[in-house]
């Protein structure tokens, strides 16, 4: 609710002091010059504390790729070195195929099953980073790379995220299969 108190000056000024209350909301004070101003001030000020919830947008909805990654990465430094590569390998794999800065919500599980595809299509490099050494990755590594996605999704869930943890199903339903059948034909 807003009130209007009007105050005269002693140069014969008035000033009108506004203060706006609503539940669960902190009080707002502002001095206007004119009664008009502060009636314009309350009318779009309070209709704006009423509808505030319908602007807020759930953190689930605020968080990057890159930042499900770095909240795994800053909590693995007291982890081997070799842990730390390995999640930081997996994610420049995964964000030259799927845009980082993309918010984890609005990629699709088509989305990382297509990722995977394209991922286990890559040319990598065995040892030593020359043209020799380049050869198809293994299913081996795209299970290493999309375990290391995983648990970077199960930290961010760990933490109160409501997120899918897509790069696990994709391990269940795409890789794992995959690993079986290659085990198979041996």
């Amino acid at each position: 609710m807003a009130t209007i108190v009007e105050n005269k000056l002693k140069d014969g000024i008035f000033s009108y002091k506004l203060q706006i209350r609503k539940p669960n909301h902190p009080e707002i004070f502002k001095t206007f010059n004119t009664r008009e101003d502060a009636e314009i001030y309350a009318f779009y000020k309070e209709r704006l504390i009423d509808n505030m919830e319908n602007f807020e947008v759930p953190i689930e909805q605020r968080i990057t790729l890159k930042q499900v990654f770095e909240l795994k990465i800053q909590d693995s430094k007291e982890l081997a070195k070799r842990s730390v590569l390995d999640m930081e390998n997996a994610f420049n794999l995964i964000h030259d195929l799927l845009d980082y800065n993309r918010f984890v919500y609005n990629i699709t599980l088509e989305d990382w099953e297509k990722t995977a595809k394209s991922m286990y299509d890559l040319d990598v490099f065995m040892g030593a980073k020359t043209e020799a050494g380049k050869r198809k990755m293994s299913p081996l590594t795209l299970r290493r790379n999309f375990a290391c996605a995983s648990a970077a999704f199960s930290t961010a869930i760990g933490k109160g995220f409501k997120i899918e943890n897509h790069p696990l199903k994709i391990l269940q339903t795409f890789i794992n299969p995959m690993l079986k059948d290659l085990k198979k034909d041996k």
